[in-house]
């Protein structure tokens, strides 16, 4: 079997890096839509019920539709909350993945590439972890479950 030449090699590596980066990138896209999704439905359902407020005092059944509306309000934000969770989980291989490129790469190594390497010793090894402690998606978290609780609030007060 025929050894490819490094050039090959370092066309291979950087395509797989590009695929890596792209894949990080549509993963926190598709976080950022999913939150955006979130509090534009919450914000809409929460002026739906606003605006309801006078023409609901005369319903019958306005306990099963409190409760109902709690439902359609709660399942569409805790499963945005359980996607983002994930998404965010899973980009954490696409972080590993590139530093073991940046590793195969030498993109550390000062040694490779003259007086400086492209990126300083002290970031090796760090995109993963730091990846892995991200805070954004605990702040659209807290966000969608804010914005949940008070419309749930204005349904059982305001219906």
């Amino acid at each position: 079997m025929e050894t490819l030449s490094i050039e090959t090699k370092l066309s291979v590596l950087m395509k797989l890096l590009e695929i890596q980066i792209d894949e990080l990138e549509r993963k926190a896209t598709i976080e950022r839509n999913l939150f955006q999704w979130t509090t534009s439905l919450l914000l809409a359902v929460f002026g739906v019920v606003i605006a309801l407020a006078d023409k609901t005092a005369a319903l019958s059944q306005a306990f099963p539709i409190k409760i109902l509306s709690t439902i359609v309000v709660s399942a569409p934000a805790v499963l945005s909350i359980v996607w983002i969770f994930r998404r965010s989980r899973g980009s954490v291989s696409n972080t590993a993945a590139i530093e073991q490129i940046q590793d195969l790469l030498g993109v550390f190594d000062e040694k490779r590439y003259g007086a400086h390497a492209p990126y300083p010793r002290r970031w090796e090894g760090t995109l993963a972890s730091s990846h892995a402690k991200r805070k954004t998606p605990y702040y659209y978290t807290a966000v969608i479950m804010i914005m949940a609780a008070c419309v749930i609030l204005a349904i059982w007060v305001v219906l």
